[in-house]
């Protein structure tokens, strides 16, 4: 007869299903959501299974409202007697007609599950009326959001084509592209150490695991008790990773219970374990350390977002007498947001203020940036950045501030911004130049910051530095470093960071041959009989085999560094005609008598027929001496 009945009802599921909600209302549900706003402050969820009619289920019924759940989970088995319609009339005579209900597929639900006055259709009814929608088929294998919540109903195990065997694959999929903060699994039908009764396997580990890998609860029934594991991270060898009543989810590591007493019957304990947290039945196993005998019916109630933290609940099993069974917190760290860098990482004390962009993962547009636990101005940009707004007075002092992100997912890994002392300020040099070709010289920089152990660059390179105060250094330049003109680059660095930069200019030096006062007349000497000028262009008496006329010029400010030679000075003349003459170079350097002096003897040329007078110039490194005359005979 039973099998005559669930064939019929099959059957009439195919045809009933259809006419009742046709194609656009199947493509209306298909629309599963993949994000949620955060849950509500101190949302309480009641999850029970295999209730019935009568007055302990009423009780039951009653003990729910009285706690002010807004939400009712009911993993199976709804009353054992396949009539839908009383079963909801009961349900409503105590909560009402619209509040939310939601079921999961029992064994004893499955005769009356189809048709267009079935367990089904009522709860189609009931999830229009509140407006939620939902994706698959309905308390079978279908997933749904209620503030902030993500339920998984699937049916392993239960009979009557309803577990198509993927009820593990489903739950992996459905989790993987879900971001909610809190995911429950739930089914009706239990593995044998999944419960402390007398039921045996019937659903499969691989359900089991897909649903503690996604971090989600695990929500059953089915045997008559009540029990809860302590937090796994293998359900199938019931690997217990804590025992303490915290229970931290993430994807991995997850627990699960039974909550059996909806006011069928109470059953006694058959089976133990070190993996029970608790257990509530009618008779314990003798010297049983966490068991509690003489159950009564009751529900398991979910507090979520408690305490302001939207990802920690408490949860306790109540019974009807008022007694609590059991009581535990649970922390969702399934969607933790987690920072990965900041950019930038360090600024320096004084700043104003800037953009702190926050990089990582599982970031929602409710998340928020702390700074040393205050929370700042944020952008959300994307799943995986975060921009805050970070004042003056943040980085008012030099130290360690850490960076966090809140929301829905909880609260993130702390990674440090430094905040380094104030860089080093550079705001004026002196000298700011010199000519090329100079002589070592100390170079004093000016400015702000400055500590000990700050050192001037030069182009990059540091030099030589002592601290004077903390705005004065001095440093030492070499001639090599202004050996030819340009500029160089000066900043100072520090522990602290680098300062702007100012510019060195390294001029070209200013030569200057002596002439007489208010003169342009050179003081220049023969080089053999020295003697002023007029000058013979040549002479039978200088001592040379070209009878060439040598003439001594003086400069007080060209200096040959050792790199040079008197080759690097050249000389040319220029007579009254404008025509040029080069002039060669024989000798520069100092007179021993007078080490502030240079001494530049050139030779005449032999083209200098009918001239009488030369204004004659020195070139070195670049410049240009001014025009010394001399006259010629």
């Amino acid at each position: 007869m039973r099998d005559t009945r669930i064939m019929t009802y099959r059957w009439l599921s195919v045809l009933l299903l259809t006419a009742a909600l046709g194609w656009s209302a199947f493509a209306r549900r298909s629309a599963h959501r993949l994000t949620q706003s955060a849950t509500p402050a101190n949302l309480k969820i009641a999850f029970i299974g295999d209730g019935g009619l009568g007055s302990d289920s009423v009780a039951v019924l009653n003990l729910i409202k009285s706690e002010g759940a807004a939400a009712v989970l009911h993993s199976g088995d709804l009353e054992y007697t396949d009539s839908p319609a009383v079963w909801e009339a009961q349900v409503n005579s105590v909560l009402g007609p619209d509040f939310p209900y939601f079921v999961t597929i029992g064994n004893h639900d499955e005769l009356a599950w189809k048709g267009p006055s079935g367990y089904q259709q009522l709860l189609i009814n009931r999830f229009n009326r509140l407006g939620i929608t939902w994706s698959g088929d309905l308390g079978v294998q279908s997933a749904f959001h209620y503030k902030g919540l993500f339920f998984l109903n699937t049916a392993p195990g239960i009979s009557s084509g309803f577990d198509d065997g993927k009820s593990d694959s489903y739950v992996r999929d459905q989790l993987a592209v879900d971001n909610s903060v809190w995911s429950i699994c739930s089914w009706h039908k239990d593995m044998q150490l999944m419960q402390v009764g007398g039921k045996q396997d019937e659903t499969g580990w691989p359900v089991y695991e897909e649903a503690r890998k996604g971090g989600a609860i695990i929500a059953t029934a089915h045997e008559h008790s009540y029990s809860r594991t302590h937090l796994l991270s293998n359900i199938t060898n019931q690997t217990v990773v804590s025992t303490a009543n915290v229970l931290t989810l993430t994807k991995g590591n997850s627990f699960a219970f039974v909550s059996g007493l909806g006011g069928n019957s109470v059953r006694p304990q058959l089976l133990s374990g070190n993996w029970w947290a608790s257990i509530s039945a009618s008779t314990c196993l003798m010297n049983d350390p966490v068991c509690q005998p003489d159950a009564h019916f009751g529900a398991l109630f979910g507090v979520f977002n408690v305490d302001g933290q939207s990802n920690k609940a408490f949860f306790y099993f109540k019974d009807v007498t008022g007694k609590i069974v059991d009581s535990f917190t649970v922390i969702s760290n399934v969607e933790l947001p987690v920072i990965s860098g900041l950019s930038p990482a360090s600024g320096h004390a004084g700043d104003s203020g800037f953009a702190l962009t926050v990089n990582g993962e599982n970031f929602a547009s409710d998340s928020t940036v702390k700074w040393n636990d205050v929370t700042k101005p944020t952008t959300f940009v994307s799943p995986t950045q975060l921009a805050a707004s970070i004042s003056p007075a943040d980085v008012a002092v030099a130290g360690t501030a850490l960076v966090t992100v809140s929301g829905a997912g909880g609260t993130s890994n702390q990674v440090a911004f430094t905040v380094n002392p104030p860089a080093p300020v550079l705001t004026t040099l002196e000298p700011s130049t010199t000519e090329a070709g100079g002589h070592d010289f100390n170079l004093t920089a000016n400015g702000n910051n400055f500590v000990s152990g700050s050192v001037v660059r030069w182009n990059g390179v540091a030099r030589p530095t002592t601290f004077i105060s903390s705005s004065r250094l001095a440093a030492t330049i070499t001639m090599t470093d202004i050996a030819s003109p340009g500029t160089a680059l000066i900043t100072i660095s520090s522990s602290s960071g680098m300062s702007d930069t100012a510019t060195f200019t390294i001029e070209p030096p200013s030569l200057i041959l002596f002439t007489e006062t208010n003169s342009d007349r050179a003081i220049a000497l023969d080089s053999v009989t020295m003697v002023r000028d007029p000058f013979l262009i040549s002479s039978l008496n200088n001592l040379s085999a070209d009878q060439r006329t040598r003439i001594m010029f003086f400069s007080p400010n060209i200096s040959l560094t050792p790199l040079d030679s008197f080759s690097s000075v050249t000389a040319e003349a220029v007579d009254a005609q404008s025509r040029i003459y080069p002039l060669t170079v024989e000798f520069a350097g100092k007179p021993t008598q007078f080490d502030w002096l240079t001494q530049i003897v050139i030779r005449l040329p032999d083209n200098l027929a009918n001239v009488n007078a030369l204004w004659v110039s020195i070139g070195y490194r670049g410049a240009i001496s001014n025009k010394a005359m001399i006259m010629l005979k």
